[in-house]
């Protein structure tokens, strides 16, 4: 008798959650918490009412979810290491240059960060 009933509540929700990506960058807060939202009614519903739908809901939103909180990570780690290159390229350049004017004694291979 609930079942239907979820299915009617879960429906705006849903719109929702489908349309969000549209006014919503994927990676913005709201647009996470959003779909935690959803994960864990689905999650509360499949075990309450014994509804597999909500479970296989649940599960693709949780895979989802985490594909994008995985590549959005990678993008980062991918963003980091591209800015410690440039890091060491220019404290390199800089400790030539120091050492070229006299300034400092010439760098030491294999020290630094």
């Amino acid at each position: 008798m609930l079942r239907p009933q979820y299915r009617l509540v879960r429906t705006p929700l849903a719109v929702f959650e489908q349309h969000l990506p549209i006014l919503l960058d994927q990676a913005a807060p709201f647009h996470s918490a959003c779909r935690r939202i959803l994960i864990t009614c689905d999650r509360i519903a499949a075990h309450a009412l014994r509804d597999g739908s909500a479970a296989r809901a649940a599960d693709y939103l949780e895979h989802h979810q985490t594909t994008h909180r995985d590549a959005l990570a990678q993008q980062q780690r991918d963003q980091d290491r591209q800015r410690a290159a440039v890091l060491d390229d220019h404290r390199r350049r800089f400790l030539d240059r120091q050492h070229r004017s006299g300034a400092t004694s010439p760098p030491m291979k294999g020290t630094g960060p």
